[in-house]
């Protein structure tokens, strides 16, 4: 990740040097998610909130969307739900129309996590099911393991271990599969 970061950053400051909205935003959101996934959710969220500007300017929305649920995410990884929420609803509002199936679920699925950790199951069920339905509806196979790793942790939460047992098989064989 580190060399990735390296590169996103030099591209970025050329897209600085000749003032070209777009690539400074797709090179900050890059950096973000290069940063998410080695766990650096301070620099994540630097780089996705230097980003929000440029997505305005550009009047992406399915941009907007993304760097939204994808705060949300890193809000979910540093536990500030309330931070969580709010951006997941952003995001999910700004996606809701762009027909971007995956981001809209992912959001779903953001806003699903989050109803877990704050109790209301089954809000969280009506999300994640949602958001795995749209999955489903579109083809979007490869995308179906954190979904049922959600439906499983629900399972937890509801107090159901063989629904929980039986999401995560299945979250299991298609993680492999997917792999």
């Amino acid at each position: 990740d580190r060399k990735a970061i390296e590169n996103f950053e030099k591209s970025l400051h050329i897209a600085r040097k000749i003032n070209h909205n777009k690539y400074i935003c797709i090179n900050l959101i890059n950096i973000a998610v290069c940063y998410e996934n080695s766990g650096q959710y301070d620099m994540a969220e630097q780089s996705l909130l230097e980003a929000i500007p440029f997505a305005k300017i550009l009047n992406n929305d399915r941009v907007s969307g993304d760097i939204y649920t994808t705060l949300a995410s890193i809000y979910i990884n540093q536990g500030k739900t309330a931070q969580a929420t709010q951006n997941a609803i952003i995001g999910l509002e700004y996606i809701e129309n762009t027909k971007n199936y995956k981001s809209y679920s992912y959001s779903a699925l953001s806003l699903g996590l989050l109803q877990i950790k704050k109790g209301n199951l089954a809000e969280a069920r009506k999300l994640i099911e949602n958001g795995l339905s749209v999955i489903q509806q579109n083809n979007l196979f490869i995308e179906q393991p954190q979904f049922y790793s959600a439906l499983s942790e629900l399972s937890v939460a509801e107090g159901n271990y063989k629904k929980a047992l039986e999401y995560h098989q299945q979250y299991k064989v298609l993680s492999d599969s997917s792999s």
